[in-house]
């Protein structure tokens, strides 16, 4: 029986469920500004505000949110979609890599389309949005480099270490959205397009 059940695969890393035993990781990871300044998380959290988030999570009927694992089964971050509406068909995405090792390795990439895949092909979403802080550069390329589109921005909406930043919204719609085919054999899923 594997350790952490994969809900989807790719190459290097897979989704899994959210995991009481991983609160202390999550508890590292909202305290560290260097991983939460992107995501404005303002520090301090406490272990059982961590409790409570997961709690809130596995209970919230209008959200997913999943366990990014590498492909050695290492926790290196969260992924997730809020806020579903199942009349509109959309929902919220976000994404947190918070094992700092892992930054740049396309990992992030890597589950920003496995969300994808959940949303389009197990949730049956048409639309799914988000929101990037202008100076979050890195996000803001991987959110394009999947297919993400600019929708508009909200000019010095965020502030942030003394400045004013504007808020960029993007989303993606499922027809325009090129499903990546080794992930979709990966989770033995078939296109129909």
């Amino acid at each position: 029986m594997e350790r952490y059940p994969k809900v989807l695969v790719g190459k290097k890393c897979y989704l899994s469920p959210l995991a009481e035993d991983e609160i202390k990781t999550y508890y590292r990871w909202v305290n560290d500004r260097n991983i939460t300044d992107t995501l404005l998380i303002t520090p301090p959290k406490t272990v059982s505000s961590e409790e409570e988030w997961v709690r809130q999570a596995k209970d919230r009927k209008n959200s997913v949110i999943f366990n990014i694992r590498a492909d050695d089964d290492k926790l290196v971050g969260n992924v997730g979609l809020e806020d579903i509406c199942p009349v509109d068909r959309n929902a919220e995405f976000g994404i947190l890599i918070g094992e700092k090792e892992y930054w740049g390795r396309g990992i992030g990439t890597e589950a920003t389309k496995l969300a994808l895949i959940y949303g389009f092909y197990y949730l049956n979403l048409h639309s799914i949005f988000l929101e990037v802080y202008s100076f979050n550069k890195r996000a803001i390329k991987t959110y394009e480099n999947v297919g993400f589109v600019h929708d508009g921005k909200l000019r010095d909406a965020t502030f942030y270490h003394g400045k004013y930043y504007d808020t960029y919204f993007m989303s993606i719609i499922r027809e325009e959205w090129k499903t990546p085919e080794y992930l979709m054999d990966l989770n033995g899923l078939k296109a129909h397009d």
